[in-house]
């Protein structure tokens, strides 16, 4: 897909700023460039604003003495743009066949690697590669952090068999029914009257303010804290469910998916791209409603994710202002396709700034072998940044990225055929399940003191098991379900409840 004549940089330029060059087209305005191993102090220092990170590179605005410093100090820099006044720039990653660019004027081309590229471009033309099927991620000219706060991800982790009773239910029934209700296929309720989800195109104002209230009525039934955080651009605002901490409030931990979608028509699907990230976050607030964490959990829904990441960015910078302690964020964008039978899936991170997001990638791979899920983790290090994940990492804050395999690709992607009778629904499921123990483990969940104390004796002993086997195999309903024996709340006295109360067994009131 490279273009003939490009090179890796476009303009690799080497000046002696005395000699009078005039790389500058602005003398006010920073130029835009790429600059290559320098030390996170030497750019602090020199107070060079970061506007974002590509791999190991970092784009930022520089003067012509900060140029000469960094020459002096032997750091490769490679101009992209002489000034950034009054534009806009994107990172694309082109992924089409057509190679959509190829239609764009290569004077707005300021950098090529591979499908990776960075354009000078209108918002408009930046929408239209969108719609020919590029991922694209603005540019945005707030300085970023390019240091993170260290974060302690679990690395060594045992078979847990509450998590295990949590994970298995999530089935494939509930996951297609949610999975169709969002991408226009079953007919929902929103503000109480009867409403299909045709589209959630953020530039469809009206489709994507329903999308949104759907969303928000979802947590709020669940019994949650949910807000809209609205914001200036495409899709205008995210919906957020907060389920708090009783130990560590104002601590928190992230899973999110863009509730957006392709393509900008009046039809738009999106059950891959992206309803199947959302229904992965809804279905984790719902079967988390019974327990509590140690940290507080965030369900995120981001809107503008298809022109630029909006929603997440706007989200993240508000975050990072205010201090927030995000300890991980886990971003699910389209987990529904597999064709092959691979079954792989793909985690992003990021080892060249954020290493502890490798450690994020590592824990979701172990708890797919801790717990026996039919899939196979492919870590890569020098993850995309095409999804809203990168709007944090933007900003300092561990995340990864989840998403099916890109050798894979859906044939369906950004068409109004991304529909959910194409999904893997055994591979959905299982990616579902993966995401939601992973949560569940960074966020730490509390155990009940006396999970399996079924008589409120203050021991967990024979008799609370003799009551359990006498309910066993009863569900909601029947005249023997006794729900004190229901431990992990799923309607059902099966061999879940049963591992619960063996793990817990022998176990004694504190005084």
């Amino acid at each position: 897909m490279n273009k003939p004549g490009f090179n890796i940089f476009i303009i690799f330029f080497i000046v002696i700023i005395a000699s009078g060059g005039t790389l500058w087209s602005s003398p006010n305005s920073p130029a835009l460039v790429m600059i290559q191993n320098a030390e996170p102090h030497l750019i602090e220092h020199l107070e060079i604003p970061v506007y974002t990170r590509l791999g190991p590179n970092l784009i930022a605005g520089v003067h012509p003495v900060q140029f000469e410093i960094l020459s002096e100090r032997g750091v490769a820099i490679h101009l992209l743009d002489g000034s950034i006044f009054g534009r806009e720039y994107y990172i694309i990653y082109d992924h089409s066949e057509q190679d959509c660019l190829q239609l764009f004027p290569a004077e707005k081309i300021l950098y090529l690697e591979g499908a990776t590229y960075i354009v000078h471009a209108t918002a408009a033309e930046a929408a239209y590669l969108g719609q020919q099927g590029a991922e694209i991620r603005k540019i945005t000219f707030d300085p970023k952090p390019i240091r993170s706060s260290p974060r302690a991800i679990p690395r060594i982790i045992d078979f847990d068999p509450v998590i295990a009773a949590i994970i298995d239910q999530v089935n494939q029934e509930t996951v297609y029914q949610y999975c169709s209700d969002l991408s226009g296929e079953n007919v929902v309720e929103i503000g109480g009257e009867p409403y299909t989800i045709k589209t959630r195109n953020s530039d469809q104002t009206a489709a994507i303010h329903n999308a949104t209230q759907y969303g928000y009525e979802f947590f709020h039934k669940l019994g949650y804290t949910v807000e809209y955080h609205y914001f200036s651009g495409p899709g205008i605002r995210n919906v957020i469910a907060t389920k708090i901490s009783p130990v560590n409030p104002d601590q928190y931990v992230v899973i999110c998916a863009h509730l957006d979608d392709m393509p900008d028509g009046e039809l738009a699907p999106g059950a891959d791209d992206n309803a199947s990230g959302c229904v992965a976050v809804m279905l984790a607030a719902e079967l988390l409603v019974p327990y509590d964490f140690n940290t507080s959990i965030i369900f995120a829904l981001w809107t503008g994710e298809e022109q630029g990441l909006y929603g997440s960015y706007n989200y993240a910078r508000e975050a990072y202002q205010a201090g927030m302690d995000i300890q991980a964020v886990l971003n699910l964008d389209m987990i529904a396709w597999d064709e092959l039978q691979g079954p792989i899936i793909n985690i992003h991170a990021d080892e060249y700034y954020l290493p502890e997001s490798v450690d994020l990638a590592h824990l979701m791979s172990d708890i797919i072998d801790v717990y026996e899920l039919n899939l196979s983790a492919r870590i890569l290090t020098y993850g995309f940044s095409y999804s809203d994940h990168a709007s944090f990492w933007d900003y300092g804050y561990v995340a990864v990225l989840g998403i099916e395999d890109g050798n894979d690709f859906n044939d369906y992607y950004h068409t109004i055929n991304d529909r959910v009778q194409y999904l893997n629904m055994p591979y959905f499921t299982e990616f579902m399940k993966a995401s939601l123990a992973t949560i569940i483990t960074v966020a730490d969940y509390i155990v009940p003191e006396l999970l399996g104390d079924i008589d409120s004796s203050g021991r967990v002993d024979g008799l609370d098991l003799l009551i359990l086997s006498l309910a066993f195999g009863a569900s909601e309903g029947d005249d023997n379900f006794n729900p004190e024996a229901d431990l992990d709340y799923s309607g059902a006295i099966d061999g879940d409840d049963l591992a619960i109360l063996k793990a817990n067994f022998g176990v004694v009131a504190s005084a």
